[in-house]
């Protein structure tokens, strides 16, 4: 049988000016991270509209592409990777974020920002008090109900088989 400790992360090799560069997909961790430290992500996913996925990521590009990069390749929050991956040419830039989407999103972005804003829209439908339910509560009651059902007697009873 195979647990999550057998499963490594999954990899690619991404040639950067004729070096190989390992690129690993961005996990569970690195998401949260992303929306924790930048904020603006987490609310243009719950505030997108009509936007597509690319919009999205080109809204969004300036401030997150090296994060996201420092991260897929193994040194989260070195602002000196941040600063170079933006001075990186585009098509080295566009093949490892390419390589990063692989690796993290299987379906695509596109159906990853949909699954994520539905999530989002549901956490906030539960949490709020619905206001056009009809249907009123009965009053609380200190009774207890009592019910006699076959094989649970009350009283003094002997079993017999």
């Amino acid at each position: 049988m195979v647990s999550l400790l057998d499963i490594g992360p999954l990899t690619e090799e991404v040639e950067v000016n004729g070096v190989p560069l390992t690129v690993k997909g961005l996990s569970a961790r690195h998401l949260f991270t992303l929306f924790s430290e930048a904020p603006q992500i987490r609310r243009m996913i719950e505030e997108r509209k009509d936007s597509t996925p690319q919009e999205l990521m080109m809204t969004l590009a300036p401030s997150i592409v090296g994060r996201i990069v420092a991260m897929a390749t193994g040194l989260p929050q070195n602002a000196e990777v941040e600063e170079r991956v933006l001075d990186m040419s585009p098509d080295d830039l566009l093949n490892i974020l390419e390589a990063v989407q692989r690796l993290s999103f299987r379906n695509g972005i596109g159906p990853f920002v949909d699954r994520m804003t539905s999530l989002i829209q549901m956490s906030r439908q539960d949490s709020k008090p619905s206001s056009n339910s009809t249907t009123k509560s009965p009053a609380r009651s200190s009774a207890s109900l009592q019910m006699d059902t076959p094989g649970l007697m009350h009283g003094l009873t002997r079993r017999v088989n």
